[in-house]
Protein backbone atom coordinates (compact mmCIF):
# COMPACT_ATOMS: atom_id res chain seq x y z
CA UNK A 1 0.00 0.00 0.00
CA UNK A 2 1.45 3.61 -1.00
CA UNK A 3 1.67 5.29 1.72
CA UNK A 4 1.70 9.89 1.79
CA UNK A 5 3.05 12.13 4.03
CA UNK A 6 1.86 15.90 4.46
CA UNK A 7 4.54 18.72 4.45
CA UNK A 8 3.26 19.89 8.04
CA UNK A 9 2.46 17.00 9.61
CA UNK A 10 5.14 15.82 12.27
CA UNK A 11 6.90 12.26 11.55
CA UNK A 12 7.57 9.53 14.60
CA UNK A 13 10.41 10.45 16.51
CA UNK A 14 12.74 8.82 18.82
CA UNK A 15 12.25 11.24 21.35
CA UNK A 16 8.85 11.28 20.93
CA UNK A 17 8.27 10.52 24.26
CA UNK A 18 10.16 13.48 25.65
CA UNK A 19 7.44 16.17 23.85
CA UNK A 20 5.72 18.22 26.13
CA UNK A 21 2.17 20.94 25.23
CA UNK A 22 3.92 24.03 24.53
CA UNK A 23 1.68 26.23 26.95
CA UNK A 24 3.20 23.84 29.79
CA UNK A 25 6.99 25.50 28.81
CA UNK A 26 5.31 28.44 28.57
CA UNK A 27 3.82 28.20 32.14
CA UNK A 28 6.74 26.68 34.05
CA UNK A 29 8.95 29.78 32.52
CA UNK A 30 6.36 31.94 34.03
CA UNK A 31 5.84 30.15 37.46
CA UNK A 32 9.09 28.14 38.32
CA UNK A 33 11.20 31.49 39.25
CA UNK A 34 8.67 32.26 41.43
CA UNK A 35 9.84 29.33 43.85
CA UNK A 36 13.30 28.41 42.14
CA UNK A 37 16.36 30.72 41.76
CA UNK A 38 17.81 29.48 38.72
CA UNK A 39 22.03 30.12 38.56
CA UNK A 40 23.31 31.54 35.69
CA UNK A 41 19.95 33.39 34.84
CA UNK A 42 18.59 30.04 33.79
CA UNK A 43 14.96 31.65 33.82
CA UNK A 44 16.39 33.29 30.69
CA UNK A 45 17.59 30.79 28.74
CA UNK A 46 16.16 27.71 29.32
CA UNK A 47 12.59 28.33 28.41
CA UNK A 48 14.10 29.01 24.50
CA UNK A 49 16.03 26.09 24.67
CA UNK A 50 13.46 23.63 26.16
CA UNK A 51 11.40 25.03 23.06
CA UNK A 52 14.06 24.45 20.47
CA UNK A 53 14.50 20.48 22.22
CA UNK A 54 10.83 20.35 22.04
CA UNK A 55 10.54 20.89 18.39
CA UNK A 56 13.11 18.91 17.57
CA UNK A 57 11.60 15.92 19.67
CA UNK A 58 7.89 16.68 17.90
CA UNK A 59 9.93 16.75 14.41
CA UNK A 60 8.45 20.83 14.14
CA UNK A 61 8.52 22.00 10.54
CA UNK A 62 9.35 25.26 11.66
CA UNK A 63 12.27 24.28 13.87
CA UNK A 64 14.91 26.50 12.46
CA UNK A 65 12.31 29.45 13.06
CA UNK A 66 12.11 28.32 16.57
CA UNK A 67 15.95 28.07 16.88
CA UNK A 68 16.45 31.72 15.23
CA UNK A 69 13.43 33.11 17.86
CA UNK A 70 15.25 31.44 20.62
CA UNK A 71 18.68 32.73 19.70
CA UNK A 72 17.16 36.01 18.85
CA UNK A 73 14.82 36.64 22.05
CA UNK A 74 17.97 35.44 24.59
CA UNK A 75 20.62 38.03 22.39
CA UNK A 76 17.73 40.97 22.66
CA UNK A 77 17.38 39.96 26.62
CA UNK A 78 20.88 40.46 27.31
CA UNK A 79 21.69 43.23 24.76
CA UNK A 80 18.54 45.44 26.43
CA UNK A 81 19.93 44.65 29.96
CA UNK A 82 23.46 46.39 28.98
CA UNK A 83 21.99 48.92 26.82
CA UNK A 84 19.47 50.03 29.55
CA UNK A 85 22.32 49.80 32.39
CA UNK A 86 24.00 52.45 29.59
CA UNK A 87 20.96 54.62 29.93
CA UNK A 88 20.65 54.59 33.36
CA UNK A 89 24.06 55.34 34.29
CA UNK A 90 23.91 58.42 32.10
CA UNK A 91 20.94 59.24 33.99
CA UNK A 92 18.43 61.24 31.30
CA UNK A 93 16.59 63.87 32.04
CA UNK A 94 17.64 64.33 35.72
CA UNK A 95 15.42 60.72 36.60
CA UNK A 96 17.59 58.91 39.64
CA UNK A 97 18.93 55.38 38.92
CA UNK A 98 16.67 54.14 41.90
CA UNK A 99 13.88 54.97 40.13
CA UNK A 100 14.72 53.74 36.29
CA UNK A 101 15.50 50.08 37.70
CA UNK A 102 11.84 48.74 37.89
CA UNK A 103 11.08 50.28 34.15
CA UNK A 104 14.43 47.82 33.31
CA UNK A 105 12.58 44.93 34.42
CA UNK A 106 9.39 45.47 32.93
CA UNK A 107 11.20 46.19 29.39
CA UNK A 108 13.45 42.79 29.62
CA UNK A 109 10.03 40.50 30.73
CA UNK A 110 8.23 41.98 28.32
CA UNK A 111 10.99 40.74 25.77
CA UNK A 112 11.18 37.64 27.31
CA UNK A 113 7.47 36.61 27.14
CA UNK A 114 6.75 38.21 23.74
CA UNK A 115 9.59 35.64 22.35
CA UNK A 116 8.11 32.78 24.25
CA UNK A 117 5.15 33.86 23.07
CA UNK A 118 5.94 33.83 19.35
CA UNK A 119 7.63 30.10 20.04
CA UNK A 120 4.44 29.02 21.68
CA UNK A 121 2.80 29.85 18.39
CA UNK A 122 4.43 28.60 16.16
CA UNK A 123 5.29 25.29 18.16
CA UNK A 124 1.52 24.35 18.83
CA UNK A 125 0.25 23.91 14.99
CA UNK A 126 2.55 20.99 15.13
CA UNK A 127 2.12 19.89 18.82
CA UNK A 128 -1.67 19.77 18.23
CA UNK A 129 -1.41 17.95 14.94
CA UNK A 130 0.58 15.46 17.08
CA UNK A 131 -1.71 14.72 19.40
CA UNK A 132 -4.33 13.97 16.99
CA UNK A 133 -1.97 11.74 15.15
CA UNK A 134 -1.46 10.10 18.59
CA UNK A 135 -5.14 9.75 19.33
CA UNK A 136 -5.83 8.45 15.97
CA UNK A 137 -3.29 5.51 16.42
CA UNK A 138 -5.06 4.69 19.61
CA UNK A 139 -8.09 4.28 17.62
Amino acid sequence: MASYQIIDEPGKSPWSHLIVSPVVILLVSVFVPFFVSLPFLGKIWMPFVWFVINGYCLNSPSLKTEAVLAGLGCSLWFCSFYALMFIANEEPAGIPMDRFFPYIRIVQQGILFLFLYFMLNLQSKPYAIYVYLNEQAKK
